[in-house]
Formats: structure tokens, sequence, C-alpha cells
């Protein structure tokens, strides 16, 4: 199954029976990035009356529903991002109650149509499998293979210039191979060194 991460932080605003809701999204690479943005929301709106989230970082979700009742705001943010496949991100959506309460039916309507309505108008981009690479080459192929890296818009991460030059950088897995033969070119002394597994976020989806 193909999955999408936000490419930029989206905030949208919507009021249902004098009731104002606030749905903030961000891409997230760790527990700890998530947690720091809800924190941030939370004081951001300190006066609100619920500050309702729900976040993605690889296999691991978790919700809160703040004091909403349980099972109709964190579970139903999550639910959504599930269903399009959205993963890294974390939401937090905001409500300052307006006066009329929305029962268990309305408050899991409400948090359900926000978080998609945000969804529908989020930048989104297809998550690709990738490599973290080190590139170890000569100086003298300095120039020759950052136009090898141009020609697969890959950008280099980190430089270290020593005794030889090393290259940190992501591509594809796809690119990987193809990539190898062109470093190395019966070249010895140049290698490419797959490093670890990532995920990389490719162009805006339906673009």
């Amino acid at each position: 199954m193909v999955k999408s991460s936000l490419l930029k932080d989206i905030i949208i605003e919507d009021k249902i029976k004098g009731s104002r809701f606030i749905c903030q999204a961000r891409a997230v690479k760790s527990i700890i990035q998530a947690k720091e943005f809800i924190n941030e929301v939370k004081q951001i709106h300190s006066q609100a009356t619920h500050n309702c989230s729900a976040y993605i970082v690889g296999n691991f979700s978790k919700v809160d529903d703040d004091g909403e009742p349980n099972k109709t705001a964190g579970v139903v943010i999550l639910n959504v991002l599930l269903k399009q496949n959205i993963t890294n991100i974390c939401v937090v959506v905001t409500r300052y109650f307006g006066g009329t309460k929305l029962g268990v039916g309305g408050l899991i309507r409400a948090y359900s149509n926000i978080t998609s309505k945000m969804v529908q108008i989020a930048s989104l981009g297809t998550v690709l499998p990738g490599y973290k690479c080190r590139i170890n080459l000569m100086y003298k192929d300095i120039t020759k293979v950052e136009y090898i890296l141009k020609q697969y818009q890959i950008k280099v991460v980190k430089k270290d210039f020593n005794y030889q030059v090393e290259f940190i950088i992501n591509c594809l897995v796809e690119d990987y191979i193809k990539l190898e033969e062109e470093i190395k070119n019966n070249n010895h002394v140049n290698q490419i060194i797959s490093l670890n597994n990532i995920e990389i976020i490719g162009e805006e989806n339906g673009k």
C-alpha cells in the first residue's frame, strides 16, 4: 500500500454550532517531534476547551481526546489519517466551545470532517523507499560525481574533505544500483556504501 506524508504545515478552521474548530498538522519523524508539536499548539491555544490530537510515526500511533468524550476525537482523527494512508504526521484539532453541545455523534462528525478537509487541501507527497549512503571519492572526481548526482536530482546532505572526499546522500532504492555503477565507473577508489534504509518523500501527489 502506497503511503503519503505531509510536505508542509497546514492549518484550517471551521465553525459548527458556535464552536470554533482549528485543525493543524505537521510532518514528524519521531515521537519527540510529535509531542513537541502538540505542546506548541497547546501553548498557543491554552484558553481552548480542548486540544485533541493524533499522530503516526512509522508503525506507532497515539491519540488523545483531551477531555472530549471517549473515542469522539483523537481516534476519529487517527482513522481519517489511516484511511488515507498518511504516515509520519501529527494532527491537533483545537476546539473553543460555542455554547451548544454537539453530542457524541456530532463530535465524531465534527472531528472527522475537519480532519478530512485538511487532508483534501494538504500538500502530500508519496513515501518512497530509499537509502542513506556514503560516497568515498578522489578530489579529482568531485565535479564529475556532483554532476552525476545532479542528474538524479540528489542533494548532498554532508561533505567531508580529508585524505579522500566523503559525501553523505539520500537516494531512492531504484536509483542506487545505477548510481553505484556510474560513480565507480571502473575506478576502484570511488565507492558508494549504503548506510541504512530511509524513507524519501516524493513530489506533491497529483503533480
